[in-house]
C-alpha cells in the first residue's frame, strides 16, 4: 500500500497502482486472447469528439447514434493487463470516406476523424506498438 502525507498526519490511502498501456496495432499484431468485437454499441459522444465532427478537414462527420462493430475493422488496441481499454476502429462513412472513431470500453468517444477511402498511409510508427 502507498501511503500519502496530509497536514502533517500519515494517513494511510490506497492509490491505484499506474498501469501502462500497452499498444497494438493490427499490421503488427494483436494479442492471440483478442476477438474482434460483433457488437452493437450506442456510442456516448463527449465534447471534443463532437467539435472535431464539425471541424473535419474533409467536411461535417454525421456521428452514428449506434455503430455495428461487426462492420468495423479495428485498427488499434489500447491494453492495460489482458483487458481492452480503448480500440481505434474504422468504417465506411459514404462512398469516398471512412470514419475512424477512438472508442473506450465504456463507449465513451474521445475522438473521431475522416480518412478518404483510398488513403491507405503507410507512415505506421512500429516503436509505439508491441509485438505480440
Amino acid at each position: 500500500m502507498t501511503v500519502i502525507q496530509t497536514r502533517g498526519e500519515l494517513n494511510p490511502l490506497p492509490i491505484k497502482a499506474q498501469t501502462r498501456m500497452e499498444l497494438y496495432h493490427f499490421e503488427i499484431g494483436f494479442p492471440s486472447w483478442f476477438k474482434a468485437p460483433t457488437a452493437t454499441v450506442k456510442p456516448e459522444y463527449g465534447s471534443h469528439s463532437r467539435k472535431e465532427a464539425l471541424t473535419d478537414r474533409y467536411g461535417n462527420i454525421t456521428l452514428p447514434e449506434t455503430m455495428d462493430l461487426s462492420k468495423y475493422k479495428v485498427i488499434e488496441l489500447g491494453v492495460e493487463g489482458n483487458k481492452v481499454v480503448k480500440m481505434v476502429v474504422r468504417g465506411q462513412l459514404d462512398s469516398t470516406r471512412d470514419i475512424c472513431v477512438v472508442l473506450t470500453n465504456t463507449g465513451f468517444v474521445k475522438t473521431v476523424w475522416v480518412n478518404l477511402r483510398s488513403d491507405t498511409h503507410k507512415t505506421l510508427d512500429r516503436t509505439k506498438y508491441v509485438n505480440p
